[in-house]
């Protein structure tokens, strides 16, 4: 009698494993990444860290000389003059432009400091000195042109006369080795208060001395 019972139970415990086997849940498939399309950057944690950016790069500055200097004493003003508009901006420097002999010499006021070439022009002319000429544009707009001559002698007589009457004139050749005034300055600076100050019938732009 228990040889007996004791094999029914093992049937019966065969048959119950064998439900449990039948009917128990499948296994969860493993989870998987969807490949990104093509041409789409993948997504970045803040952990991975952040690409580095460049720091701005400051723009050289720009430059213009101021000149032609012809006068070794009015040279030497526009030096003080333009060391101190330089100031923490920058170092002035010095070029000189070559040019073919010259074969004219002409007499020239820069633009006056209060932007007023017409005053200085009616001033000019009442003083008894004729010839005189507004430059109305160009590189030399607001100076004032006062005669042209075959020889330095006839333009510095001229220019002494004037001088002496209280007008700054200067004597320039045309053609010859000039000297100029290079100055860094900001972006869109109105050159024509520095000429008056610096007493320079041109600005133009410029590389800049080292």
């Amino acid at each position: 009698m228990l040889p007996r019972a004791i094999l029914v139970l093992l049937l019966v415990m065969n048959l119950a494993v064998a439900a449990w086997w039948l009917t128990r849940d499948a296994p969860a498939p493993a989870a998987t990444v969807a490949a990104a399309p093509t041409g789409i950057p993948r997504l970045r944690l803040l952990s991975e860290g952040r690409a580095a950016v460049p720091e701005p790069v400051a723009p050289a500055p720009a430059c213009h000389r101021f000149g032609p200097y012809s006068d070794a004493g009015m040279l030497e003003a526009a030096r003080v003059a333009a060391a101190d508009i330089a100031g923490g901006a920058g170092s002035a420097g010095e070029t000189t432009v070559p040019g073919p002999r010259p074969d004219r010499w002409r007499v020239a006021l820069p633009p006056p400091v209060d932007g007023d070439s017409a005053a200085l022009a009616t001033r000019i002319v009442a003083a008894g000195f004729e010839d005189t000429v507004i430059v109305a544009e160009g590189p030399e707009a607001g100076s004032i042109a006062l005669g042209r001559f075959s020889t330095p002698d006839a333009a510095e007589r001229r220019s002494a006369a004037l001088r002496e009457a209280g007008f700054r004139a200067q004597v320039h050749p045309v053609g010859g080795d000039s000297t100029w005034i290079v100055l860094p300055l900001p972006e869109g600076t109105d050159t024509m208060p520095l000429r008056a100050r610096l007493a320079a019938l041109q600005a133009q732009p410029s590389p800049c001395v080292e």
